[in-house]
Protein backbone atom coordinates (compact mmCIF):
# COMPACT_ATOMS: atom_id res chain seq x y z
CA UNK A 1 0.00 0.00 0.00
CA UNK A 2 1.67 3.00 -1.00
CA UNK A 3 -0.18 5.63 1.02
CA UNK A 4 -2.58 5.24 3.41
CA UNK A 5 -3.73 6.19 6.81
CA UNK A 6 -2.14 5.23 10.01
CA UNK A 7 -4.78 4.68 12.63
CA UNK A 8 -4.69 5.60 16.13
CA UNK A 9 -6.12 3.18 19.06
CA UNK A 10 -9.32 4.53 20.67
CA UNK A 11 -9.59 2.61 24.12
CA UNK A 12 -13.53 2.06 25.36
CA UNK A 13 -12.88 0.99 28.94
CA UNK A 14 -15.65 -1.34 30.66
CA UNK A 15 -14.59 -1.35 34.12
CA UNK A 16 -18.22 -1.23 34.22
CA UNK A 17 -17.80 1.18 30.99
CA UNK A 18 -18.02 1.81 27.70
CA UNK A 19 -18.12 4.23 25.37
CA UNK A 20 -17.43 6.85 22.68
CA UNK A 21 -20.88 6.94 20.33
CA UNK A 22 -21.51 3.56 22.42
CA UNK A 23 -24.61 2.41 24.59
CA UNK A 24 -25.37 -0.72 26.36
CA UNK A 25 -28.77 -1.75 26.77
CA UNK A 26 -30.02 -4.67 28.94
CA UNK A 27 -33.57 -6.50 28.11
CA UNK A 28 -36.16 -6.27 30.26
CA UNK A 29 -38.95 -8.39 28.78
CA UNK A 30 -39.12 -7.28 25.35
CA UNK A 31 -38.25 -3.73 25.86
CA UNK A 32 -34.60 -2.31 25.86
CA UNK A 33 -33.34 -0.29 28.39
CA UNK A 34 -30.47 1.99 27.71
CA UNK A 35 -27.79 1.58 30.35
CA UNK A 36 -25.36 3.70 29.67
CA UNK A 37 -25.33 6.23 26.11
CA UNK A 38 -23.65 8.78 24.54
CA UNK A 39 -26.06 11.15 26.87
CA UNK A 40 -24.54 9.39 30.27
CA UNK A 41 -21.69 10.86 31.99
CA UNK A 42 -17.95 9.47 31.26
CA UNK A 43 -14.55 9.53 33.16
CA UNK A 44 -12.05 10.11 30.04
CA UNK A 45 -8.72 10.03 29.70
CA UNK A 46 -6.67 11.82 26.16
CA UNK A 47 -3.31 10.89 25.32
CA UNK A 48 -2.15 12.90 22.65
CA UNK A 49 0.81 12.90 20.08
CA UNK A 50 1.46 14.37 16.83
CA UNK A 51 -0.80 12.60 14.06
CA UNK A 52 1.52 10.16 11.51
CA UNK A 53 0.53 8.79 8.36
CA UNK A 54 2.08 5.83 6.72
CA UNK A 55 4.02 6.44 3.15
CA UNK A 56 5.27 3.62 2.13
CA UNK A 57 5.67 1.24 4.75
CA UNK A 58 6.76 4.44 6.91
CA UNK A 59 5.49 6.71 9.61
CA UNK A 60 5.19 10.07 9.09
CA UNK A 61 4.34 12.81 11.46
CA UNK A 62 1.60 15.04 9.51
CA UNK A 63 2.32 18.90 9.76
CA UNK A 64 -1.58 20.13 10.37
CA UNK A 65 -2.14 23.52 9.13
CA UNK A 66 -4.98 26.24 9.15
CA UNK A 67 -4.84 28.89 6.57
CA UNK A 68 -1.17 28.05 5.16
CA UNK A 69 0.09 28.33 9.44
CA UNK A 70 1.40 25.50 11.47
CA UNK A 71 -1.12 24.42 13.92
CA UNK A 72 -0.09 22.55 17.27
CA UNK A 73 3.37 24.07 17.33
CA UNK A 74 2.65 23.88 21.55
CA UNK A 75 2.37 19.67 21.06
CA UNK A 76 6.05 18.88 20.56
CA UNK A 77 5.82 16.04 22.93
CA UNK A 78 3.60 12.97 24.00
CA UNK A 79 1.49 13.49 26.90
CA UNK A 80 1.27 10.29 29.11
CA UNK A 81 -0.62 7.12 28.69
CA UNK A 82 -3.00 6.35 31.57
CA UNK A 83 -1.95 3.98 34.51
CA UNK A 84 -2.20 0.41 33.29
CA UNK A 85 -4.87 -0.50 35.55
CA UNK A 86 -7.16 2.04 34.14
CA UNK A 87 -9.44 -0.39 33.25
CA UNK A 88 -10.62 -2.21 36.69
CA UNK A 89 -13.34 -1.41 38.49
CA UNK A 90 -11.82 -0.49 41.52
CA UNK A 91 -9.40 2.26 39.81
CA UNK A 92 -9.88 5.66 41.44
CA UNK A 93 -10.60 7.91 37.86
CA UNK A 94 -11.89 11.06 40.06
CA UNK A 95 -8.71 13.14 38.45
CA UNK A 96 -10.43 12.40 35.12
CA UNK A 97 -12.19 14.61 33.07
CA UNK A 98 -15.89 13.92 33.38
CA UNK A 99 -18.10 14.55 30.32
CA UNK A 100 -20.91 13.16 27.81
CA UNK A 101 -19.39 10.86 25.29
CA UNK A 102 -17.48 12.57 22.51
CA UNK A 103 -15.66 12.16 19.38
CA UNK A 104 -12.94 14.48 19.70
CA UNK A 105 -12.27 15.33 16.08
CA UNK A 106 -8.58 16.22 16.89
CA UNK A 107 -5.89 14.26 15.06
CA UNK A 108 -3.64 14.67 18.36
CA UNK A 109 -5.85 12.87 20.12
CA UNK A 110 -3.81 9.18 19.86
CA UNK A 111 -5.66 7.35 22.56
CA UNK A 112 -9.07 7.85 24.41
CA UNK A 113 -10.00 6.35 27.65
CA UNK A 114 -13.60 6.06 28.64
CA UNK A 115 -15.12 4.75 31.77
CA UNK A 116 -18.49 4.91 32.64
CA UNK A 117 -20.48 2.65 35.75
CA UNK A 118 -23.60 1.17 36.16
CA UNK A 119 -25.09 -1.15 39.09
CA UNK A 120 -26.63 -4.17 38.58
CA UNK A 121 -28.84 -4.85 41.82
CA UNK A 122 -30.19 -8.46 40.90
CA UNK A 123 -26.74 -10.05 38.66
CA UNK A 124 -29.31 -13.20 37.91
CA UNK A 125 -32.05 -10.77 35.94
CA UNK A 126 -28.83 -9.15 33.74
CA UNK A 127 -29.86 -11.10 30.59
CA UNK A 128 -29.32 -9.91 27.55
CA UNK A 129 -26.79 -7.26 27.45
CA UNK A 130 -25.88 -5.81 24.37
CA UNK A 131 -23.22 -3.32 23.17
CA UNK A 132 -23.28 -1.16 20.24
CA UNK A 133 -20.58 1.36 19.54
CA UNK A 134 -19.16 3.42 16.56
CA UNK A 135 -15.33 4.47 16.76
CA UNK A 136 -12.27 5.21 14.83
CA UNK A 137 -8.92 4.02 14.71
CA UNK A 138 -9.86 0.80 16.72
CA UNK A 139 -11.66 -0.19 20.02
CA UNK A 140 -11.08 -2.37 22.64
CA UNK A 141 -13.74 -2.89 25.28
CA UNK A 142 -13.47 -4.01 29.02
CA UNK A 143 -16.49 -5.39 31.24
CA UNK A 144 -15.36 -5.14 35.28
CA UNK A 145 -11.70 -5.06 33.87
CA UNK A 146 -11.60 -8.35 31.33
CA UNK A 147 -11.73 -7.73 27.46
CA UNK A 148 -14.51 -8.22 25.89
CA UNK A 149 -14.83 -6.86 22.54
CA UNK A 150 -11.64 -5.97 19.91
CA UNK A 151 -12.00 -4.03 16.77
CA UNK A 152 -9.08 -3.13 14.23
CA UNK A 153 -6.44 -3.83 17.32
CA UNK A 154 -3.69 -6.25 16.80
CA UNK A 155 -4.38 -8.86 20.08
CA UNK A 156 -2.81 -8.05 23.30
CA UNK A 157 -1.40 -4.46 21.43
CA UNK A 158 0.33 -2.23 23.88
CA UNK A 159 -2.05 1.14 24.42
CA UNK A 160 -0.09 3.30 22.33
CA UNK A 161 0.36 0.83 19.60
CA UNK A 162 -1.71 1.99 16.10
CA UNK A 163 -4.65 0.68 15.13
CA UNK A 164 -4.63 -0.79 11.40
CA UNK A 165 -4.85 0.86 8.45
CA UNK A 166 -7.29 2.74 6.60
CA UNK A 167 -7.73 1.12 3.08
CA UNK A 168 -6.22 3.08 0.70
CA UNK A 169 -9.04 5.72 -0.94
CA UNK A 170 -10.34 5.80 2.95
CA UNK A 171 -8.91 9.31 3.82
CA UNK A 172 -10.23 12.75 3.72
CA UNK A 173 -8.54 15.77 2.89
Amino acid sequence: MPYGSARRLATIAFASVLGMSAALSAQEGNAETLVLGVSSYWRCHYTLKPPVVRKAGALEKIVCESRGTPRGRWLQFDTPLPPKDWMQPEFNDVGWHRMWAADPDSPWVALLCMRGKFTVKDPRRAKGLKLSTSYRGGIAVYLNGKEIARGHLKKNAPPDDLAEDYPAGNLKG
